[in-house]
């Protein structure tokens, strides 16, 4: 009787499934986002699809100064500097001890010309205060009386004072300052009536940049 010879059974070859399973939700993520896209109202941007901004370095921004464009003038002889405007005329030739700063459309009389005078302490104003209540010589009045206190200042650092009025054709505001056995008086001409003077910010801007050198 013959045998049946019962070959074994070869297996079949398998294949991983995780490549499929991996293909398959790609496409269904793409599938996914598109859909979504379609029903998504127009103007609309994906975040991941919008470029992403270049850092740049943080600029400090650089502050504008109105006197930024302004000249330096500078007095050895009576130890002071300050700052004027570009287009006005310095005058320290024609009188060393009075300088003149000069505006281009300057009005009546010389209005609006800054003004700086330089004197000696006198031997009985130690301090601003007696300086106002000091004889004027041109008036012989007190000084208070010729430049009415307007309000304390600080002037190169030290302690001044504004003042308004004058004489003898030479009105308009006044800011006065003691400084080593010298006194310091710097003006804007202006009309005796109107105490806002012409050319008054450059003025004030005059007095924020005027120091001591020594």
């Amino acid at each position: 009787m013959d045998q049946l010879v019962v070959e074994p059974e070869v297996p079949k070859k398998s294949f991983p499934k995780w490549p499929l399973i991996t293909v398959f939700s790609f496409l269904l993520g793409i599938a996914s986002v598109l859909v979504w896209q379609k029903y998504q109202p127009k103007g609309t941007l994906l975040i991941d699809s919008l470029p992403s901004p270049l850092v740049s370095p943080k600029l400090e921004a650089k502050a504008e100064y109105p006197t930024a464009n302004w000249k330096t003038y500078a007095n050895k002889t009576n130890n002071y500097q300050l700052l004027f405007p570009q287009d006005w005329i310095i005058d320290d030739i024609t009188n060393p001890a009075y300088l003149e700063i000069i505006p281009p459309d300057e009005g009546p009389n010389n209005e609006g010309r800054i003004i700086i005078q330089v004197g000696p302490f006198s031997s009985e104003s130690e301090s601003l205060n007696q300086f106002m209540e000091a004889i004027n010589l041109s008036t012989g009045g007190k000084n208070s009386d010729t430049y009415a206190p307007v309000r304390q200042i600080k002037i190169g650092g030290e302690n001044g004072i504004l003042t308004k009025g004058g004489c003898c054709g030479f009105f308009g505001q006044h800011a006065f300052s003691l400084y080593q056995n010298k006194i310091y008086q710097i003006s804007l001409k202006g009309p005796i009536d109107n105490p806002q003077a012409k050319f008054q910010s450059v003025f004030d801007l005059v007095l924020s940049t005027f120091k001591f050198t020594e």
